[in-house]
């Protein structure tokens, strides 16, 4: 019995060794590859629309490449949104045509041409997670009796040390105390990605609402006015981006003018998929060639003296928008506060379910 050329088309795309996408140039896919439907890490499946699945910062750009392409070929580079809102850098090879009907289709080839870049961030990624495991076991263990015998050596022997003697002691409890700030920041900072849970619904507003009544001790005292605007409802993981703003509310409350009352403001919109939110303050600000160094773990604009902490809460900011398929920017003049931008997902592709 004779196959229709459908009926080869079809067997082609099951036997093709790559990963294969035939689509409408509305983005509707219509079949695909079995490579493609075995790579589960894309959560790509047929009806899905193709372009949903690309990085919201890449989306429109892609749109309109295909909007002006006629018929021929074409290949770029972007972000996909897979499993899990995971992100995969690839290339795409792509062609269209008109069929018998005059509907435009095409052939999508998706490769990943930095995939031995991504490699080599597993293996980055898998040493940091050997690391926490290391820090939270075998450095923080002998770090607590350090801590443990210095204070009882300063509660019941202080009076037998002469001066040299106890700043001795206050000079190895203070370090002990930042090296103990370290660790535990490098253990949020790995554990974004290993402790992280799937996306559910999130309450912006209210989870925002809990993270400045938690705020409270750093309010009162400088008379804060923390103003929430009206904050949708995503999917994401909660704990992570309760721990996102967190981490923004306390940085702008940290750097505020003395003796000028920080006013914060948390808005945010929509548009399509893609929800935008702003947090700005009045504070002190920073250079904007800085902005991307304040995302570095360890790095601080600030002294530690002035402004205690490890200099790792924005690198969690960034981990976390990452790790959900968004990005977070930085906007600031000297003296005259700061924005931070965070873009996310709305809603996450979850394969078609």
């Amino acid at each position: 019995m004779r196959m229709t050329n459908p009926e080869k088309m079809q067997t082609l795309l099951q036997l093709a060794p790559v990963i294969l996408v035939r689509w409408r140039a509305d983005g509707r896919i219509l079949t695909m590859s079995g490579a493609a439907e075995h790579c589960t890490r894309l959560a790509l499946a047929p009806g899905d629309n193709y372009f949903e699945h690309i990085h919201p910062s890449d989306r429109d750009a892609v749109i309109t490449r295909f909007g002006e392409l006629e018929t021929g070929r074409s290949e770029a580079s972007y972000r996909l949104l897979g499993e899990s809102a995971a992100m995969y850098h690839i290339r795409e090879y792509s062609t269209l045509s008109n069929d018998q009907a005059g509907e435009r289709d095409g052939v999508l080839i998706i490769e990943q041409p930095e995939q031995h870049l991504q490699q080599q961030l597993a293996r980055c990624e898998k040493e940091l997670q050997e690391f926490a495991y290391i820090a939270s076991h075998d450095l923080m263990e002998p770090l607590r009796k350090v801590q443990a015998f210095g204070e009882r050596l300063q509660q019941k022997y202080s009076h037998d040390l002469d001066e040299k003697g106890q700043d001795y002691l206050e000079r190895m409890l203070h370090a002990s105390a930042r090296m103990q700030e370290f660790l535990n920041g490098l253990l949020e900072y790995s554990r974004v990605n290993t402790r992280g849970k799937p996306p559910a619904s999130c309450d912006l507003k209210l989870i925002c609402l809990e993270q400045v009544e938690r705020l409270h001790k750093l309010t009162t005292p400088t008379e804060a006015r923390i103003a929430v605007g009206d904050l949708p409802v995503i999917e994401a993981d909660c704990d992570q981006i309760r721990q996102l703003l967190q981490h923004l509310l306390t940085n702008a409350l940290k750097f505020h003018h003395e003796g000028v009352r920080p006013i914060i403001a948390v808005s945010a919109k929509v548009e399509g998929n893609q929800l935008t939110m702003k947090v700005k303050d009045n504070g002190m600000g920073f250079a904007q060639e800085h902005a991307e160094k304040v995302f570095q773990l360890f790095q601080r604009l600030h002294g530690r003296t002035q402004y205690p902490g490890a200099g790792i809460g924005l690198a969690v900011c960034r981990r976390i928008a990452e790790r959900h398929g968004g990005e977070i920017r930085a906007f600031a003049t000297p003296g005259s506060g700061a924005e931070f931008i965070v873009t996310l997902p709305v809603c996450h592709n979850r394969g078609g379910e």
